[in-house]
């Protein structure tokens, strides 16, 4: 199975779940998350203090959980990896910046001087030593128009929602419409 970051709100929808009694399968079903991902945010969150009988935990304390939900067995083989990489970090930061290569021609000339480590260790260590993959300060430029002259919409996924009196979760979609001239933005979740 594929790889997917477990984003905040999992893990919030998690411990709610885990908090108010629900099993861990339950919990995967309506999460629609594996069930050993699941019982890697319980433990997390047993780790982190949070339990029946504590108050809801502060954001630092779920941002913490998410940041040890890393990819499961990562840890060991990143840590090889960056220490082979970290004399080698200004003269990374210089062909990603002053020679603009790709990452992946990066990665193929330090292969080519005896440092083999492998792609997504490099793309790791770049990002966090290289500011590779930084946002940009480049912005979208909006069309300029008079009041009442335009809007754009769109339509979202929300997620699951546990609807009142049912027990089986319903998704949420959202009609979203942004005004042209106050870019004012109105989201309005829908069933259909």
């Amino acid at each position: 199975m594929a790889y997917r970051e477990v984003r905040m709100m999992d893990i919030d929808q998690v411990i709610r779940r885990w908090l108010s009694g629900e099993k861990i399968r339950a919990i995967a079903r309506s999460t629609r998350s594996d069930r050993n991902t699941v019982r890697r945010i319980v433990r997390s969150a047993g780790e982190a203090g949070i339990g029946q009988e504590a108050p809801w935990p502060d954001e630092g304390k779920l941002q913490a959980i998410q940041q040890g939900m890393g990819r499961p067995g990562a840890t060991t083989a990143a840590g090889e990896a960056e220490q082979q990489l970290k004399p080698r970090t200004e003269q990374i930061r210089a062909c990603l910046d002053n020679d603009h290569l790709l990452l992946t021609k990066v990665h193929e000339l330090l292969g080519r001087e005896g440092v083999v480590v492998s792609y997504s260790a490099l793309y790791r260590f770049a990002r966090k030593w290289c500011q590779f993959g930084r946002a940009s300060s480049i912005t979208v430029r909006r069309a300029e128009c008079l009041p009442g002259e335009m809007a754009e919409a769109d339509f979202g996924r929300l997620g699951l929602v546990q609807e009142l009196g049912s027990r089986r979760p319903r998704v949420v979609q959202s009609f979203i419409l942004t005004l042209g001239y106050s870019r004012l933005c109105c989201v309005i979740p829908v069933f259909k």
